[in-house]
């Protein structure tokens, strides 16, 4: 199987709006979802467990984010959100 990751990825970034859209999650008012990244575990048919990984955007950009989330998720990242 060929994935074509220009759609995929444009798939990805439709999806994850839809979903946020009108929540808590994005602001008020116009925006643009233009990074996402998406990592889903998952459970086959023969019931083996595996994960991947999903990016919408730059290199740059997945790794700025998946850097952000695990800070946040460690409780660090209010600690750093200033160093801008």
């Amino acid at each position: 199987m060929v994935d074509d990751d220009a759609e995929v990825e444009a798939q990805v970034r439709c999806a994850v709006s839809d979903a946020l859209h009108g929540t808590g999650y994005l602001p008020d008012g116009g925006y643009l979802v233009t990074e996402v990244v998406a990592i889903v575990g998952y459970i086959d048919s023969d019931d083996c467990h595996g994960w991947c990984m999903v990016r919408a955007g730059s290199p740059w950009a997945t790794r700025g984010l998946v850097v952000m989330a695990g800070d946040a998720t460690d409780g660090d990242y209010a600690e750093h959100a200033d160093d801008d």
